[in-house]
């Protein structure tokens, strides 16, 4: 199928007067400029990179997690350990680049995960980390250990090991444990109660190992809830602000 329209210069695709929203897929260090001038043309956008995980299971835990059901949260982990190659780094100019990626391994596979824990856990107040590029030859890191206080937890971002290992978090508190892989619930127990069942939460999104194998099911919902927001006049689920906050954690003083 060819488009019927294409350009050279997004600036002059922002001056058409029939398009309501833009998607900016382009390199991260794009995104910025291309948004700020999206706003000034009176365009709703939707950027790439916030959650890429099932909304049933994030929605799930965050009740339980806020109802008291697990008691208090005494540690929140996030082992995001990705494979990615040299190749893939070499594939295009912009990655593994401080001025286009703005990150490695945390910044662009690991966010998913830094921004969904501490989105659960909340009021992150410090954090301690060791990272580098250990097996890739690019000037962001490829693999990271931090230490988080909120109440205490670990992340652990990589694109440096073979085989890529499921996406896992996990949420402790002192009455009972959630455990998620990929997008799938694998343990829900809370003292004194049965193990819940946790039926309809088994797709698996793969893209650990391979990013042309990530599922386009979060990409469809968050484009279907923007839709609604526009015309329900309301913020989308996930807007610019809650957007914003994993980044914060990023290590700068990496470089």
């Amino acid at each position: 199928m060819n488009a019927k329209c294409w350009y050279t210069d997004y600036q002059e695709m922002l001056k058409r007067d029939d398009i309501d929203v833009v998607c900016i897929c382009t390199p991260s260090g794009m995104h910025s400029g291309m948004a700020v001038a999206a706003v000034d043309a009176k365009k709703h956008i939707l950027c790439e990179k916030p959650l890429d995980i099932s909304i049933e299971a994030i929605d799930r835990m965050i009740e339980e997690v806020q109802s008291g059901a697990l008691g208090k949260m005494v540690l929140g982990d996030a082992y995001l350990k990705y494979y990615r190659s040299q190749e893939y780094y070499n594939s295009a100019g912009w990655r593994g680049t401080w001025s286009m990626d703005g990150g490695g391994a945390l910044m662009n596979q690991g966010v998913h995960g830094i921004d969904l824990i501490q989105w659960i856990m909340r009021d992150i107040e410090s954090v301690f980390a060791k990272a580098g590029a250990l097996a890739r030859d690019i000037e962001v890191e490829d693999t990271a250990v931090i230490v988080v206080a909120y109440k205490y937890g670990v992340i652990e971002g990589t694109t440096s090991v073979y085989p890529a290992i499921p996406i896992r978090l996990e949420l402790h508190g002192e009455k009972g444990s959630i455990i998620m892989e990929e997008q799938t619930i694998t343990k829900w127990q809370v003292i004194r109660e049965e193990p819940k069942t946790l039926d309809g939460l088994e797709e698996k999104a793969g893209g650990s190992s391979d990013p042309r194998a990530i599922s386009t099911t979060g990409h469809v919902r968050h484009v279907t809830d923007l839709i609604s927001a526009i015309k329900e006049d309301r913020e989308p689920a996930i807007n610019g602000e809650s957007a914003k906050t994993g980044k914060e954690i990023r290590i700068d003083d990496l470089r």
